[in-house]
């Protein structure tokens, strides 16, 4: 009978499964995993968390040497991913101690980010980030901490909040798919692990299905680890099947009985809410970041959590704990030319430098030969499509493509006859010069989906601002401005019209015209107008003035130049 209440019980334990329970499975032997090992869901690192400073005790009987400080403010884009490449590549030149940076950044583009991170981690020297600021290290910030060897904050900095987002042609900011966010979350938890901060508080800041636990261990360390994602509603259906098959067999004498229960006040389908930890951790166990939360730590959490050793006031009390405090100071700041190259590639400015560009082009095809208008537009779209060429920080790669493609294209339309290969080849050439602009400044093939998004999605508003842009100057151009004083202190404003004679005659016609006569249509000063029957000629008087009305007649035809005189009454 025992045994048959114990399965009956298991039974029952195994029927909310099957009603889709939200629950969380750990480790059966204890409430907190064993430290630095990943059982069953449950991954913690307390071996692995920051040694108080393993950078520190090493620097401390070294004397002397050169520390590089770079700062990683404001927006996360380009124009900050070459000032950080530019930071390793000397610190490496100069056999530096160590690299901190110093950030204070808001976030930024995913693509520049991850450049960055890949930077650093090329870095020669130990790396450590120092956040602090109004902002500290949100969202790509975030990010790249990971990236480095330690993480010190100031007593009211911040990080996390690391999730990639997407922006809607609306403006609005989403939150990117499933297949951006596991890539992302695998690829933080992978730079967290290998520079020995805790992975699960890394994906907790990337993944708001992450579920965060804390517990203090026996020796009175404060440990971290990650619950398990719950299965899935079949296979949770499934394993209630398989238990109440192997149930009713054993209770086959007794079915009406286990009826009978299975019909009383079981509550079936009540689940652990998410932020409240299970019973089986123990009493002692809280949840440090819920399902469907975004993880951000304070620099007091950070300490508990185990992110960092210590907070700092400023970046020498950071040298001075990692025992720099006697080492060179050198720190890395944005030169003009990269300060120029970050303004021209916001998408903003790049969006109005390619309108610009394209309306003085559109203008000195409307005016004849070549001046102003014409160099105006080719500067504009060489520092549109080259700013870093331009600025000597990039290669002349993506603008030679551009020139090369619009060469190309304006060969087959003037000179070959109908559309080919050549034509071909300039649409493509084209193409992959405003890609190159648009790429990072190094240009790989994009590995993931969102890189390749995040391009698009920036060409492509770029693209559709300027057409709008372009197409609101034309209409405006061609209706409005030919009515503005400026147009008509410009423009000739009468038209040479052929009804009031001009045109061009044919031998032929300014033979047959020797002799015609007429009246003048004007008064002839000597120069005016004459008609002629149904023809209105531009006329010269011959040695006088001749008044509105007077008969003339034609004497001399030379190309336009009609010459006339008064035609006698008798005549």
């Amino acid at each position: 009978m025992a045994r048959r209440i114990i399965v009956l019980l298991a039974l029952l334990g195994a029927a909310p499964w099957a009603f889709g329970q939200e629950a969380f499975e750990f480790e059966e032997e204890s409430g907190v995993p064993e430290s630095g090992v990943d059982r069953g869901g449950a991954i913690v690192f307390a071996d692995d968390l920051p040694d108080a400073q393993f950078l520190a005790e090493d620097a401390a009987h070294e004397d002397g040497g050169t520390v590089f400080i770079c700062p990683i403010q404001d927006m996360i884009d380009r124009g900050m991913a070459y000032v950080v490449k530019r930071a390793v590549k000397d610190a490496g030149k100069a056999e530096a101690k160590a690299l901190v940076f110093v950030m204070d950044t808001p976030g930024g583009l995913v693509t520049s980010a991850l450049q960055i991170v890949n930077t650093i981690l090329d870095a020669p020297c130990p790396t450590i980030v120092y956040i602090h600021g109004e902002y500290g290290a949100i969202s790509a910030g975030a990010i790249i901490s990971f990236a480095c060897n330690e993480i010190v904050m100031a007593p009211a900095a911040n990080i996390g909040a690391a999730a990639p987002m997407m922006l809607t042609p609306q403006g609005a900011m989403l939150p990117s798919g499933e297949k951006e966010v596991s890539f992302l979350r695998k690829r933080v938890a992978a730079l967290a692990e290998e520079n020995g901060h805790n992975p699960a508080i890394a994906e907790a800041m990337v993944d708001e299905d992450v579920v965060l636990y804390g517990a203090y261990a026996e020796d009175g360390t404060y440990v971290v680890f990650e619950g398990k994602k719950r299965p899935t509603q079949r296979a949770a259906r499934d394993e209630f099947r398989e238990a109440l098959e192997e149930t009713l067999e054993l209770l086959d004498e007794d079915l009406p009985l286990v009826k009978e229960l299975l019909r009383g006040d079981v509550e079936v389908g009540s689940s652990e809410a998410d932020d409240a930890a299970p019973e089986e951790l123990g009493e002692d166990v809280e949840v440090i970041c819920a399902r469907g939360k975004l993880l951000t730590l304070s620099s007091k959490e950070a300490i508990k959590y185990g992110l960092i050793p210590t907070t700092c006031n400023n970046i020498d009390e950071v040298l001075a704990f990692y025992g720099h405090d006697n080492a060179e100071h050198v720190r890395i700041v944005m030169t003009w030319n990269e300060k120029v190259f970050r303004f021209l590639t916001t998408p903003m400015v790049a969006s109005a430098l390619l309108l610009v560009g394209l309306i003085c082009l559109y203008m000195e095809a409307k005016t004849p030969g070549f001046g102003v208008f014409g160099i105006a537009g080719v500067v504009c779209l060489a520092l549109r499509f080259g700013a870093g060429a331009v600025l000597g920080i990039t290669e002349w790669l993506d603008l030679a493509l551009i020139v090369v493609g619009l060469g190309l294209i304006g060969v087959e339309i003037f000179v070959i006859p109908g559309f080919g290969i050549v034509g071909i080849l300039g649409i493509l050439c084209l193409g992959a010069g405003i890609f190159l602009s648009l790429a990072p400044n190094e240009f790989v093939w994009p590995e993931y989906s969102f890189n390749v998004d995040e391009v698009l999605v920036e060409a492509g508003k770029s693209m559709v601002y300027t057409v709008i842009g372009l197409a609101v100057f034309v209409v405006a151009a061609w209706k409005l401005f030919p009515h503005t004083p400026l147009a008509k202190a410009l423009v000739l404003g009468h038209a040479q019209e052929i009804g009031a004679g001009y045109v061009v005659q044919r031998s032929d016609e300014r033979e047959a015209a020797l002799g015609l006569t007429g009246v003048a249509a004007s008064m002839l000063r000597p120069v005016g107008r004459g008609r002629f029957g149904e023809k209105n000629y531009q006329v010269v008087a011959r040695g006088e003035f001749i008044d509105k009305g007077t008969p003339i007649v034609i004497v001399q035809a030379d190309g336009n130049r009609y010459v006339v005189e008064k035609r006698e009454e008798n005549a």
